[in-house]
């Protein structure tokens, strides 16, 4: 049985590269090799250059082209809410 890997980080993210449930299924991207730091470089990348050709989160994508001002309030909120937990 294969098993998820939980990236609590990015629970409450709102990015346009990230599901609203944080995961893909292990068939799509696993590999045994990754590690956390292979993992951790992921997600900066993901942050650092979002993928605005094919967003995985389309309303965010949409937020952050149609209503940059309220993305940024958005994003806010969401880290508040992960500093909480």
């Amino acid at each position: 049985m294969k098993k998820l890997l939980y990236v609590g980080i990015l629970k409450h993210l709102f990015n346009l590269d990230c599901l609203r449930w944080g995961y893909e299924r292990p068939e799509e991207r696993w590999l045994p090799v990754h590690t956390v730091e292979t993992i951790l470089l992921s997600v900066i990348s993901m942050l650092a250059d979002p993928n605005f050709e094919s967003p995985a989160n389309v309303d965010a994508a949409k937020m952050q082209r149609e209503n940059y001002a309220e993305f940024k309030k958005r994003v806010a909120a969401c880290v508040r809410k992960s500093q909480e937990e």
